[in-house]
């Protein structure tokens, strides 16, 4: 089955959860577009200063019409918090989420999950910190935790735990496997 995801992005998302997700991903064979959640830019400056190009912007492309989604972290779930923009990424989430579509978001994107209260009474980790205001059970003893079709995780130390999972969760244990094997991790 032909599984395409999409990646909302911004400027400081966390160099290594964006980058190393996306990479894992399509070696499973799963199809994942880059969105920039700037209108009419594609251009993307990680927090590391790392200069990326999307491969569409947010009003370059139907945002409903993929299979799963995919939230990094870093400084810009903070600064989006604090903006009306961050309305994007948080109702992205909500109708992923309503769709029975998989919401996956690692480190600090958990919160905006929280801030759709899409966590409420569930069992979830991100960044130690960033559960604050977060309605949900938080495991900080937990790099990945998944309940219904929501798959978090702790941060860039977790992304092998987030990627297998997600690429569990979408074409099964053996495809997973198949990626850890593949790149040494096991």
């Amino acid at each position: 089955m032909f599984m395409k995801g999409l990646m909302i992005i911004g400027n400081n998302i966390e160099d290594g959860e964006a980058l190393l997700t996306r990479d894992l991903l399509l070696r499973a064979g799963l199809k994942l577009d880059l969105v920039s959640i700037y209108k009419s830019n594609r251009k993307i400056k990680t927090a590391y200063g790392l200069n990326i190009q999307a491969d569409y912007a947010v009003n370059e492309v139907e945002l409903f019409e993929y299979d799963f989604l995919i939230i990094p972290g870093g400084k810009w779930v903070f600064e989006l918090l604090e903006k009306p923009r961050t309305q994007i990424v948080s109702k992205l989430a909500l109708t992923y989420y309503n769709n029975d579509k998989l919401v996956a978001a690692i480190c600090a994107a958990p919160r905006f999950l929280g801030h759709e209260h899409l966590l409420k009474d569930k069992d979830f980790t991100c960044f130690p910190s960033c559960e604050e205001g977060i309605d949900g059970k938080y495991h900080q003893d937990k790099k990945v935790v998944i309940e219904d079709n929501i798959i978090t995780a702790k941060g860039l130390g977790a992304v092998f735990e987030f990627s297998y999972e997600i690429i569990r969760y979408l074409l099964g244990r053996e495809a997973a496997e198949k990626v850890l094997k593949d790149t040494h991790y096991r």
